[in-house]
């Protein structure tokens, strides 16, 4: 069982799967999965994604590989791609603690 359900649009979703199914593909080397309130009532899923070393995958591809494995509910609207993942000031590896709006 996974430990993090979130309700999105009437539906109970597991990040930790999405997750686990994004960090499968073979370009992807670490994912997280957040829900952004985009106002009142309204919410949307947003992965953040870490290339595996020498990787590039776009946005469309990652799409396309959830939507192959995942309904259509669970398939994030935002993909985004770091550079690295951070660390907090300890050097630790920090789990992203909130969504920005990158418009």
């Amino acid at each position: 069982m996974f430990d993090d359900p979130a309700n999105v649009h009437g539906h109970r979703i597991e990040l930790d799967e999405i997750e686990t199914t994004l960090a499968a593909h073979a370009s992807v080397l670490r994912a997280v999965v957040l829900v952004r309130s985009d106002g009142p009532g309204e919410q949307s899923l947003v992965a953040y994604v870490v290339p595996s070393e020498g990787k590039r995958p776009t946005s469309a591809q990652l799409r396309a590989y959830l939507e192959r494995r995942l309904p259509e509910h669970m398939v994030p609207a935002v993909i985004l791609t770091l550079s690295k993942r951070r660390r907090t000031r300890s050097r630790k590896r920090a789990r992203i603690s909130r969504a920005r709006d990158r418009r």
